[in-house]
């Protein structure tokens, strides 16, 4: 059993900490820099656990022995004394719900497009502040979530409140990660909500249709920039965001390779997405470098060159081609190249992996990224020449089955 005078008397070692013992693994840590801490050693479900008293001489050996005991009551309860101290420190928190969405979104502008946090921003103010900004996020239940996404969802705004409801779920993440929360309530409101119906994005499908299309685009009025990312859509089928957002250092026009960073990409992979590129894909390219010189953004705006073009500015084209919103969506080039590439003989699995689709096994899905580039590199190139044959109207005979590409 220790007392203040054996304390007092243990001096610091220069290379090593001295444990002093007092009782039911209670004990006294002295460190080489002469500073003194509370330790007690337990066992909780099996597993040897640590737990801090706090310093001596501002912890007394009385007020070590006292929390020792209230702690070693709790485990003999079947509670574990870590977790009520957190549970209890989370408890006092008070940081309001505003505070931690401010932070989550100040974290998010590192590498998310701006865009994007303006989309984000809006929601969160619009929708969770007025109801859940001035609550403690520490105190906030799934009742209080869900009182905010219902009147949403029975506005027949479906896909709104699941947004909202993701959203909301990013900030208690968040919080949870930083201490200052103990549970996502959102998380427990995933069923609760009228479920989205998948929307399809329009697309002309029939080979014949396709290839009138392509060639419409060939000889759409522009600037080179912008005919240049009309005419390399068919070719990648990205998304339109992580298309009109590329800058060239993502390009290696040598190696025929675009490497689009993951946190520019709509799914979550902590991966870069590969996109080999065809010789008529790395044609466009360099024609556009060419005309870039050192502007970083691949398809700059016309009154602000050093911004991307605007995500109106591609549909807006194909409706002065004559495509109207029901027929062909910027969106639908990645519905056409699933249903062709399908259709002249690619594997299913492949064709998700191009298109950048979630894929449920991760450790799977860093395989085939890293495993299957060189069958992607043919595809790629066998899609493209089989575009142009499109355009020449040599028609490849099916009967097109609609499919989805989100």
């Amino acid at each position: 059993m220790l007392t203040d005078v054996l304390i007092t008397k243990t001096k610091p070692e220069p290379t090593r900490e001295v444990r002093l013992n007092d009782h039911q693994g209670l004990h006294l840590v002295v460190l080489p820099n002469g500073r003194r801490y509370w330790r007690w050693d337990y066992t909780f479900q099996g597993r040897r656990k640590q737990l801090s008293f706090g310093k001596y001489p501002i912890v007394t050996l009385k007020a070590a022995r006292e929390r020792q005991r209230t702690a070693q009551l709790l485990l003999t309860d079947g509670t574990d004394p870590s977790e009520a101290r957190r549970e209890e420190k989370v408890a006092n928190v008070t940081t309001m719900f505003t505070t931690l969405a401010t932070e989550y979104l100040e974290k998010a502008a590192r590498t998310l497009d701006p865009k994007t946090i303006s989309k984000k921003t809006t929601l969160i103010e619009r929708y969770l502040y007025p109801t859940l900004g001035t609550k403690p996020i520490a105190k906030i239940l799934p009742a209080d979530v869900f009182a905010v996404l219902a009147p949403i969802d029975r506005l027949g705004r479906h896909e709104t409140a699941h947004r909202v409801r993701q959203l909301a779920s990013e900030v208690f993440r968040f919080a949870t990660a930083s201490g200052r929360c103990l549970m996502d309530p959102a998380a427990h409101l995933v069923g609760a909500l009228t479920p989205v119906t998948t929307r399809h994005h329009p697309a002309l499908i029939a080979p014949k249709d396709v290839g009138q299309l392509l060639t419409a685009m060939d000889h759409a009025d522009g600037s080179p920039f912008v005919c240049g990312a009309l005419r390399l859509a068919p070719l990648v089928f990205v998304r339109p965001g992580e298309l009109r957002n590329a800058i060239w250092k993502e390009f290696d026009l040598d190696g025929a390779m675009w490497r689009i960073p993951s946190a520019r990409m709509k799914v979550d992979t902590h991966l870069d997405h590969l996109v080999p590129l065809s010789k008529q894909a790395v044609a466009i390219l360099r024609d556009l470098k060419a005309l870039a010189g050192s502007n970083p953004v691949v398809f700059p705006g016309m009154k602000h060159p050093s911004r991307p073009i605007s995500d109106a500015t591609l549909p807006t084209v194909l409706r002065r081609l004559g495509y109207s919103r029901e027929q062909q969506s910027f969106h639908g080039f990645r519905t056409i190249a699933a249903t062709h590439l399908r259709e002249i003989g690619f594997d299913n699995d492949l064709v998700e992996l191009q298109l950048a689709h979630k894929i449920s096994n991760p450790v799977r899905a860093a395989y085939d990224r890293a495993a299957r580039v060189p069958e992607r590199v043919a595809m790629m190139q066998a899609y493209a020449d089989h575009l142009d044959r499109l355009k020449g109207g040599n028609v490849v005979d099916f009967t097109p089955r609609r499919a989805s590409a989100g």
